[in-house]
């Protein structure tokens, strides 16, 4: 879906594209379990997994049918009527109207394993941990979230405080799709890492929720600036292969940070999960933008590749 916003959306457009696209995840990864496990609660798994096999089942027919375009040349501009009242032939659309930088459009074709690889520049390579990064804080967060309410013996709260942080990641991710400049998704990943260290200090279910909101500003501003950044940085013939490994590195993320927070939990408390959570943030930031500053300084004309 990402790939095909890619080339619908106008390059002046694809930030609000690609935040629209960022909340509607976060609503579905925040909102999601806790409407599973209240359903589940009420009524049982048995509904809650038949509804989830309804949905993906749908999803997978609608995009079927809608068949959006994935690649430049499928997407075409429709002239104005002649005077006969005729459509003239349509004309495809540049890939150049689309976001790609002229030095990515006119580069040379490599062959043989340097092609296949010719997209992964440590840049992208950035992009692509920052991705892996914030899902960790996500995740991180999420299980913190649970096992700090689950302390406190007030897991009834724990919609209103997802309610919060989902409701920061949409304002958040309004805020940054009306911007007309973009910002580093490492810079973005920081604030996000940062920002998540702080629940930790909460005591209770009004102090958490408000920190949570606050947590949840940067949370669809750095899926969006990621996701940009990789169809700016990448070649349209080659986006579709870096996009999937952006979502490798988001399932990375998720299986890395689950297992090693919970622990993290288990061995200490959940305060001590928030702030191993934004520090993970915090740090592979801090190495991205090192990378990238060095990166600058090595290669101004932008043709390293690995």
């Amino acid at each position: 879906m990402r790939k095909s916003i890619s080339v619908l959306a106008p390059a002046g457009q694809q930030r609000s594209a690609y935040a629209l696209d960022s909340i509607a995840t976060e609503l579905v990864f925040m909102v999601g379990p806790a409407v599973g496990v209240a359903v589940a609660t009420q009524v049982g798994t048995t509904a809650v997994l038949a509804a989830i096999g309804v949905a993906v089942s749908g999803a997978g027919v609608l995009l079927l049918v809608f068949d959006p375009p994935t690649r430049a040349d499928q997407v075409v501009r429709a002239t104005s009527p002649s005077a006969d009242g005729t459509v003239p032939p349509v004309e495809p659309v540049s890939p150049s109207a689309h976001g790609a930088s002229p030095s990515v459009k006119d580069a040379a074709p490599a062959t043989g394993p340097a092609r296949r690889l010719s997209w992964l520049t440590p840049t992208v390579a950035a992009v692509l941990a920052a991705s892996a990064g914030a899902t960790i804080v996500l995740v991180g967060t999420d299980l913190a979230i649970l096992a700090h309410l689950r302390a406190h013996d007030q897991v009834g709260s724990l919609g209103i405080v997802y309610f919060a942080w989902c409701l920061g990641s949409v304002v958040g991710g309004l805020a940054y799709g009306s911007r007309h400049r973009a910002t580093s998704s490492m810079l973005l990943l920081l604030a996000l890492g940062a920002l998540t260290i702080p629940l930790g200090l909460a005591h209770s279910v009004l102090g958490l929720t408000l920190l949570a909101f606050v947590a949840g500003l940067p949370c669809a501003p750095v899926m969006t600036a990621t996701a940009e950044e990789v169809a700016r940085m990448v070649p349209e013939e080659r986006r579709g292969e870096a996009m999937g490994w952006q979502g490798t590195a988001f399932t990375v993320g998720s299986a890395v940070g689950s297992p090693v927070l919970g622990l993290v939990i288990d061995a200490a408390a959940p305060w001590v999960a928030f702030v191993a959570a934004g520090g993970a943030g915090v740090l592979i930031a801090v190495v991205g933008l090192v990378v990238r500053r060095a990166r600058r300084a090595a290669d101004p004309q932008g043709e390293l590749r690995f």
